[in-house]
């Protein structure tokens, strides 16, 4: 759940039977772990238990690869891709809290 002190938005519909509610986290500020500590490109993070990927560009920071150009991701707007073996290319506005920082990548 988004703390209640940063900007969000809130939507929520009924479809069908079921009842949906969706908050965004809307704060400006670059995308952290849930350790506090800032995300990267080149970071090598698990996801969720057995699955990793890394950190491919950071919209929030401005930080694209050159598999990854601006040209085509700045669109997105905010948060990070990340890029994983098992799930494929993940797009993130807001950290989950299983994420964990494996390693920083020696490049950066």
């Amino acid at each position: 759940m988004v703390s209640k002190s940063q900007p969000r938005m809130e939507y929520s519909c009924t479809v069908g039977t079921r009842n949906l509610y969706v908050e965004f986290n809307l704060s400006d500020t670059p995308m952290n772990y849930p350790s506090g500590e800032k995300v990267v490109i080149g970071d090598r993070v698990r996801l969720w238990r057995g699955c990793e990927g890394t950190v491919v560009c950071s919209i929030d920071d401005g930080q694209y690869t050159p598999a990854f150009p601006k040209s085509e991701w700045e669109y997105l707007k905010r948060g990070v891709l990340i890029e994983s073996g098992q799930a494929g290319l993940i797009h993130y506005i807001q950290p989950e809290d299983s994420f964990e920082l494996i390693a920083r990548s020696s490049a950066t």
